[in-house]
């Protein structure tokens, strides 16, 4: 996906606001609602202003910062603005706001431009809270919000900075510690942000030593500041939510990748059955791992492994093809939105016996658009799309691509068409530009299908669970 960017409009850029609030579409969400506002029509929901009235609205908002701040969203590809964000004081309340114009929706950029308008109203202009008011029947507009981490109650999303500075640092936290990761920022914030979440602190003397964050049953991250390390604060953290745990109904903890995922487990150098092309990250060990198999828990994986594999781009030499070329009878190319019911039933046969079913992946329309920074590759025999891959471009580490979610028709395996799938995507990767390639998330029997082409386990996860004991009364 394009980057975004906020940027101030001068008062010659207004007609872009100007039109926006005239066009049906784009305010269509503003409709049937009793607003007192000059130029405002209930049934469409757009807003007509004259000249005069927009010059007199640019004096009275531009440059007001700290009370006031309005921006024009950019993604880098587009010169002309794609929305507004802002925020004003109001009533004592700091209100927020944010406006896509109607083509570019669902793309993700309000998400990116959310969060940008939060660092201004919080890190740089020090705004205590931000709220905004709509029924959540407005399922759009609640996502959003609560994704960047507000609270909905009585009609209305509200973050205090409070609030916002502790999210970041939960996220500052896991990145700093978990550097091998591979997450996308704003894939770990929304994790982090997400309002259902059950925060857990231990402090001393005010000073964090360490926190847990649950949903459901499932702990995405319990962590302790290593200057507190070995004095019991992961024991107390765990024992507390393990109980929230059962006291919400559950009768099992999962660690990592329940509910949802940071990370697919505990990271850890231990393996659990055989594995090959292994080259660990050195701030990889089993302390952790150890720590919850101590507690109680076990790998519910059996013998099969869970790990992450990387590759530095310039070590791939497997040159000869590339995405549109033809190997023995079968063609690779890049698919379109008119591929995806073929993609996924391809997925679906693939998947058929594991848990992990990639077809809810290849069902986002947004991998088939153009400029997006994920592509599926397809593999095609006979007018027959018989395996897959997606390819991502990391838009936090410029440097970094991924691919994963191989999937080859059970009966067309063995044909080397998964192999060929990884090497061709890998090598587009290469072709960019880009330094590094990784796939996350994987098991045993795929670490010699992407070794092929050079990848290696840079880590381990221990897929943790317990079962809870029953209090007998």
């Amino acid at each position: 996906m394009s980057e975004v960017y906020l940027k101030v409009p001068s008062i010659d850029e207004l007609h872009y606001r100007q039109e926006w609030m005239k066009d049906t579409n784009t305010m269509s969400y503003n409709k049937d609602y009793d607003i007192d506002l000059k130029g405002y029509d209930k049934n469409t929901g757009t807003i007509s202003k004259t000249e005069e009235e927009m010059i007199n609205w640019y004096n009275n908002w531009i440059n007001k910062e700290p009370d006031k701040f309005f921006s024009y969203i950019y993604i880098d590809n587009i010169e002309e603005p794609i929305g507004e964000v802002y925020y004003y004081l109001e009533n004592d309340k700091y209100n927020v706001g944010i406006l896509i114009q109607d083509k570019y929706r669902g793309k993700g950029y309000s998400y990116e431009a959310l969060l940008k308008l939060l660092e201004v109203a919080f890190q740089k202009n020090n705004i205590n809270e931000l709220v905004d008011y709509f029924p959540k029947e407005r399922i759009n507009a609640y996502k959003l919000f609560t994704k960047a981490g507000f609270i909905y109650q009585n009609n209305k999303v509200v973050l205090s900075k409070d609030r916002y500075n502790k999210l970041n640092n939960y996220y500052k936290t896991f990145r700093n510690n978990f550097t091998y990761v591979s997450r996308e920022e704003n894939t770990l914030k929304s994790i982090i942000n997400n309002p259902d979440n059950i925060i857990i602190e231990e402090k001393n003397n005010n000073n964090l030593m360490g926190f847990s964050i649950i949903n459901k049953n499932t702990i995405l991250l319990l962590f302790v500041y290593e200057q507190y390390r070995n004095n019991g604060i992961g024991s107390i953290l765990l024992n507390k939510s393990e109980q929230i745990i059962k006291e919400n109904g559950y009768d099992k903890v999962i660690l990592g990748a329940g509910y949802d995922y940071l990370m697919p487990g505990v990271p850890t150098s231990k393996k659990y059955t055989t594995s090959i092309n292994e080259e660990l990250n050195p701030l990889v060990n089993d302390k952790a791992s150890n720590f919850f198999e101590n507690k109680g828990y076990i790998h519910s994986w059996g013998e099969c492994n869970c790990f992450d594999m990387k590759m530095n781009l310039s070590i791939f030499n497997h040159n000869e093809y590339s995405v549109g070329d033809t190997i023995n009878d079968i063609t690779y190319r890049w698919a379109n939105i008119n591929d995806i019911d073929d993609i996924v039933e391809c997925a679906d046969d693939s998947c058929q016996y594991q848990d992990e079913k990639f077809s809810k992946y290849y069902k986002n329309t947004k991998l088939y658009e153009e400029n997006n920074n994920q592509r599926v590759l397809v593999a095609i025999k006979q007018n027959k799309i018989v395996g897959s891959l997606i390819v991502s471009i990391e838009t936090e580490a410029k440097d970094l691509g991924c691919v994963g979610c191989t999937c080859v028709l059970f009966k067309e395996t063995h044909q080397g068409i998964g192999t060929n799938l990884v090497k061709l995507g890998t090598k587009y990767l290469k072709d960019i530009g880009l330094n590094k390639a990784s796939l996350s998330y994987t098991y045993t029997g795929l670490d010699k299908l992407y070794g092929y082409s050079g990848y290696k386990i840079s880590t381990y996860y221990f897929m943790g669970e317990k079962i809870l004991k029953k209090v007998i009364k």
